[in-house]
């Protein structure tokens, strides 16, 4: 079974403030949907992340996305 994270719990997981997120997603004229899934590399299908890979293996969370 494939977890998967809506994007507010995206954020909570990776540690980052949402309305830090939306800012950053605009200054760089993204949708927020682009931004997060650019900066983690998690895949979007039908408003849920999915983890870039099929294993059963732990995400280590970067706490960091303006690099």
């Amino acid at each position: 079974m494939t977890t998967s994270l809506s994007q507010k719990e995206l954020c909570e997981y990776f540690g980052w403030d949402y309305k830090e997120v939306a800012r950053s997603a605009k200054a760089q004229g993204l949708s927020t949907h682009a931004y997060v899934q650019q900066k983690t590399g998690w895949n979007l299908k039908r408003e849920r992340y999915y983890p870039p890979f099929n294993h059963s293996s732990e995400v280590e969370p970067n706490h960091t996305f303006n690099n």
